[in-house]
């Protein structure tokens, strides 16, 4: 909860990346614990998302940018920022922020 309240607070997403990366956001990634690692197997993930999908909210909530996702995924920046279109309209989300806070609350990751 305390991290999803921290994530809903920091809507650029620049600083919300350097905020992540300092001491005190690490520390509290750290103390969330790691996340849940959807398998191998090409199946749906919780709240009917798709494996890439529940990794790719992992990333946001990890902090990661668009390029990072999409070293991270072997995809381009702009198919990065397509999939998260489409994400975030399947979550019910307006911004990066909107969707890092519902997947935390859901448990979508």
């Amino acid at each position: 909860m305390l991290l999803t309240s921290f994530t809903q607070r920091i809507e650029d997403e620049d600083i919300r990346v350097r905020w992540f990366r300092s001491p005190d956001g690490a520390m509290l990634a750290r103390l969330v614990g790691p996340l849940a690692v959807p398998s191998a197997a090409p199946r749906e993930g919780a709240g009917g998302l798709a494996p890439t999908e529940v990794r790719t909210l992992q990333l946001l909530i990890e902090g990661r940018d668009n390029r990072e996702v999409a070293t991270e995924l072997g995809l381009t920046e702009s198919e990065v920022a397509a999939s998260l279109v489409a994400l975030y309209a399947k979550i019910g989300a307006a911004s990066r922020v909107d969707a890092t806070a519902i997947a935390l609350g859901k448990g979508l990751t």
